[in-house]
């Protein structure tokens, strides 16, 4: 990842998109789309006849079998979001930001479990066990955290960190350009929190007070003092 300056102006223009983006369906607390679906082993087996092992590819699967072959099995919802090839094709990026069950996902690749998955928007989804989606404030969280509470981590918010605006939630940082998918976040004994995302890249994010908080990357060293807008 690089971070390039901005003249205030642009940063600011910037800022204004990156609240737009923030504010999509897909960071909402309520899902967006919902169902239930049994996996069989119709679904563990791909168009090409290949076994498959990831629970992503497995959802897939299940929804192509659905909505392409004809081939739901009894009791098998439909959807909203996963009616074409293309979004489909977003599952794996959605699940990564997303939440699946250590029941369910073991179920998935060994049995043939009844599943409940919750989507928001394009973004994420969440896969559970059984027939219900358990309500969003029951719901647990994308990826085991030391807060009991994701909304009162201390980064959550919009900063601006010398070199571009920032914007943090429990489930996605947008470092001025992009949004990145959190993986996992791990708290340290100092009170700092490290967020992990894609092909092993990290930062981690200390220092705080009310206002501010210091940014360091994982990968360059780059640090950088940042205010909270």
């Amino acid at each position: 990842m690089r971070l390039f300056s901005l003249p205030r102006l642009a940063a600011a223009l910037l800022l204004a998109l990156s609240a737009a983006i923030a504010a999509q369906p897909a960071l909402a607390a309520e899902p967006t789309d919902g169902f239930c679906t049994t996996i069989t082993a119709v679904d563990r087996v791909n168009s090409s006849g290949k076994k498959l092992t990831d629970v992503a590819a497995i959802l897939q699967q299940d929804r192509a079998n659905y909505h392409r072959f004809g081939r739901a099995d009894a009791g098998d919802d439909g959807d909203v979001s996963f009616a074409s090839a293309e979004a489909r094709a977003r599952i794996p990026a959605m699940l990564k930001a997303g939440f699946v069950e250590a029941d369910a996902a073991s179920a998935m690749l060994r049995a043939n479990p009844r599943i409940c998955v919750a989507v928001y928007g394009n973004r994420s989804l969440e896969i559970y066990s059984g027939d219900n989606i358990p309500p969003a404030e029951q719901a647990p969280k994308p990826r085991p955290t030391s807060s009991n509470d994701t909304g009162k981590l201390p980064f959550v918010g919009t900063w601006d960190c010398e070199v571009a605006y920032m914007i943090f939630t429990p489930k996605v940082y947008n470092n001025g350009s992009e949004d990145l998918p959190i993986l996992e976040i791990q708290e340290g004994s100092d009170g700092s929190y490290t967020l992990f995302f894609a092909d092993d890249y990290f930062v981690t994010l200390g220092d705080f007070t009310k206002d501010s908080m210091t940014w360091l990357s994982g990968a360059t060293a780059d640090a950088f003092s940042c205010a909270r807008v």
